[in-house]
């Protein structure tokens, strides 16, 4: 049963509630854009001064 279970999760396509991911990527992705982008610069500073 277990099983049967995973695949309604990952391949439930056209039960996915479009609204929700909508309010998801505009609410909550912009809020950690900042630190990952500190987080990308810091690591490509760190390559140059490395070398790599």
């Amino acid at each position: 049963m277990r099983n049967v279970w995973c695949n309604v999760v990952v391949h439930e396509y056209f039960g996915v509630n479009t609204a929700i991911v909508w309010k998801t990527a505009v609410k909550n992705i912009p809020e950690p854009l900042p630190l990952l982008e500190r987080l990308l610069e810091n690591i490509s500073l760190g390559n140059q001064n490395h070398g790599l």
